[in-house]
């Protein structure tokens, strides 16, 4: 396997996936222990063998919010019952790599230059809107990078 992407839950649990395996873990009390394999965790082409990647842990919803990389989606585990299932997007999401979950509820997808942000609508992420895109070349040039309203209300 490949140990890639790592998030701390509860009570200090290490959560951590398997890109090449479509798994995974939980580090407690340094004990690892697999929490799921599941094929929509898993790779779906040669060409691209990367599965679950970046994760990001929803403490008020008892969720981690997974990226498959190779698959180009999001998933979702509830912890409770380690269920596994896919978040339907509103909007194009590239090979995202890296999540981060903020104070605000929004999800930050980091793909290659471009860093995608997404609401749940507050439906506990059982689906996502793409919200604006940050690119982070253009803001090196000083440009302005950023584009739509990433879930703020601005009234």
């Amino acid at each position: 396997g490949l140990a890639n992407g790592v998030v701390i839950g509860d009570d200090a649990v290490a959560y951590i996936s398997d890109s090449m395996n479509g798994r995974i873990f939980k580090v407690e009390d340094g004990a690892i222990e697999e929490v799921t394999s599941d094929p929509l965790l898993s790779w779906v082409d040669q060409s691209f063998p990367f599965g679950s990647n970046g994760m990001a842990y929803d403490k008020s919803n008892g969720l981690l919010l997974i990226a498959n990389t190779g698959a180009a989606s999001l998933v979702r585990l509830q912890l409770s019952t380690n269920e596994v299932t896919s978040i339907p997007i509103m909007g194009d999401i590239g090979n995202v790599d890296d999540v981060l979950l903020d104070s605000n509820n929004r999800l930050f997808l980091i793909s290659g230059t471009t860093i995608y942000v997404l609401t749940d609508e507050g439906n506990e992420w059982r689906s996502a809107v793409v919200r604006g895109t940050i690119d982070v070349d253009r803001s090196e040039l000083g440009e302005s990078a950023a584009s739509g309203t990433f879930g703020i209300d601005e009234s």
